[in-house]
């Protein structure tokens, strides 16, 4: 009789499955008969239902195998038979007691579900719908499995379908948006009610996908969107997810709970750059950059982590640049704009005044002598400020200056006395800005007052007591280079061949006098010997220019006299040179 049945022969073995299962759990109240057939009945519901699975799916199968798409029907022999061996594994589960046979059931419920909506021809809208309400039914379902692995079977099932129910193109595009903000809801429930946060990364994913169609049909894009279409869209999504982190924060969560909301908030912020990057997007990027500057200071306030001055300065001063760009500023603007940003950034450190956040404090002070000091350096790199009679060179010398003077107010705000010399060669340097602006094109103009600030640097630090380690090495380092910096251009501008090499000989003169004189007040050797060495360029060059200046004869004369003048002299005060010498060299050894 079961051959006659045709292809519903697999549904008409299922009622056995309910029959064994009946007799494998309850067979022992039919007295000894039920007995023996309870020890041998459990295998058989597995078996018969493989066996009807089977047959129920021939003609699927046949079907496949002549090239041919499977039929309505084909679907509605397998739909039966799982929709009827759902119901003999959910009994059998029940008198077993055997939660391992739930997970059969959930399978069972899914593939009756797919296989009905193939039988009955509905289309992917349905599907899609089908598939979100058994994700939604097994995150409810799952919260009576608490503390059992049949919690995270579901939880990742639920998962799995919601994410096939999100990928199924429906139409129209408010069931899209309902889909996937269910499926988001339906995560954070997940995460809520099972006490596990990372389930808020799937709501994440959920709730950014949804976001584009529910703005979509809010506000319909034009006719043909382009980057910044999407730019717009999601520009706003990360500082609604950074607010409400925020909440979550201020309800008392732990950090693992607003992290996925940290961590979707910088992917949507980074898709967003990425998009702006374009030419023709910046108003928007720059607009964007500054709200999730403010964002991105909030959060790290909030969370107690200073290193969120620096990411927060840096977000704020590429918006800034996005907005110059997108204005096509002039090139004064630039330097101008970041170096009040960076006096911005410095002075909100003082707004913390609690012990707790002196590491804030700190990092705010530093990131603002940062963005300072790359805004002034920066400068060098952009020729259009080194045009010679170039007005916008005084935008890089007010960066240079407003950087010194930051130098300086920091030297007495954190007692750290090597930013007053840092103040001082910084300050010097926007002499360069000077001279390009008044077109200047001598090298001395270049080297006079860096030379200077370090020499003077080098002297102030031999008599600097602030400092708690010696610093002699580097004072004179500095005086030395300071030295040469000023000597030696001059040295080496007396090699030209026109008639300044007398002007630029005597001026290497009055400098090497100039550097003695204050080297001998000062009690500085290093400035001691660059005058020295200054004086004998100044003497070989005054003397070369003599011998081409002067017949041989008369210059030969000339040196014999001064060399028998010398001569007479040591041999008379040979006695008081030598008393001479001594007190020099103990007076030399003392000299820093």
């Amino acid at each position: 009789m079961v051959l006659q049945l045709g292809d519903w022969r697999g549904l008409a073995l299922t009622p056995l499955a309910f029959l064994f299962s009946v007799l494998a759990f309850r067979g022992g109240r039919l007295g000894s008969l039920g007995t023996a057939f309870a020890r041998v009945a459990d295998p058989f519901v597995h078996a018969v239902a493989l066996m009807a699975i089977a047959w129920s799916a021939y003609p699927s199968l046949a079907e496949i195998g002549q090239g041919q798409a499977v039929s309505p029907p084909a679907y509605g022999y397998l739909a039966w038979t799982f929709g009827s061996l759902t119901a003999a594994y959910t009994l059998y589960a029940w008198l077993s007691k055997r939660q391992s046979m739930q997970w059969a059931v959930a399978i069972g419920v899914t593939l009756t579900t797919i296989t009905a909506n193939q039988a009955l021809g509905l289309d992917l809208n349905a599907l899609a719908v089908e598939f979100l309400a058994l994700a939604v039914g097994k995150a409810i379902v799952a919260r009576f499995y608490r503390g059992t692995r049949m919690l995270t079977f579901l939880y990742v099932t639920a998962g799995v379908q919601a994410v096939i129910a999100a990928a199924i193109p429906v139409q129209p595009d408010w069931l899209h948006a309902v889909i996937l903000i269910t499926a988001g809801a339906m995560s954070t429930f997940m995460a809520v009610d099972g006490k596990r946060p990372e389930w808020l990364y799937l709501a994440g994913a959920f709730f950014t996908y949804g976001w584009y169609w529910l703005l979509k049909i809010v506000i319909p894009p034009p006719p043909n969107p382009g980057p910044s279409t999407l730019e717009l869209i999601f520009s706003p999504l990360p500082v609604i997810y950074v607010a409400t982190a925020v909440v979550v924060q201020r309800a008392g969560t732990v950090l693992r709970w607003r992290t996925p909301l940290y961590v979707w908030a910088a992917a949507v912020a980074l898709a967003v750059s990425y998009l702006g990057v374009a030419p023709g997007e910046r108003t928007i990027l720059g607009v964007a950059l500054l709200a999730y500057a403010a964002g991105i200071y909030l959060a790290t306030a909030l969370e107690q982590e200073p290193g969120g001055v620096p990411v927060a300065s840096l977000t704020g001063a590429i918006g800034l640049f996005s907005l110059l760009t997108a204005g096509t500023a002039a090139a004064h603007w630039y330097p101008l704009t970041f170096t009040l940003v960076a006096w911005a950034v410095y002075a909100a450190g003082f707004l913390w005044r609690r012990a707790e956040r002196d590491a804030w404090k700190g990092m705010h002070r530093f990131t603002g002598l940062a963005l300072a000091a790359v805004t002034a350096f920066g400068c060098f790199g952009f020729p259009d400020f080194s045009v010679s009679g170039n007005p916008a060179a005084f935008a890089p010398l007010a960066a240079t200056l407003a950087l010194a003077l930051m130098f300086a107010l920091d030297a007495r705000v954190s007692s750290r006395p090597a930013f007053d010399y840092a103040a001082l060669v910084t300050a010097s340097i926007g002499s360069y800005w000077i001279a390009r602006e008044l077109g200047a094109v001598n090298v001395q103009w270049y080297v006079a007052a860096p030379g200077v600030a370090l020499v003077v640097g080098g002297i102030m630090l031999h008599a600097d007591r602030r400092f708690k380690m010696p610093v002699r090495s580097i004072a004179n380092t500095w005086i030395g280079i300071g030295s040469a910096g000023l000597l030696g251009t001059t040295a080496f501008q007396t090699l030209e061949s026109t008639e300044l090499a007398s002007l630029y000989t005597g001026l290497l003169l009055c400098e090497a006098i100039a550097a003695l004189l204050v080297g001998i007040a000062t009690r500085s050797r290093a400035l001691v010997l660059a005058g020295t060495a200054g004086a004998a360029l100044a003497s070989v060059r005054a003397l070369i220019i003599l011998i081409q200046a002067v017949p041989l004869f008369i210059v030969f004369g000339l040196v014999a006299v001064v060399l028998l003048g010398g001569a007479a002299a040591l041999a008379v005060l040979r006695a008081r040179f030598a008393d001479a010498r001594v007190a020099m060299t103990r007076s030399w050894n003392d000299w820093s």
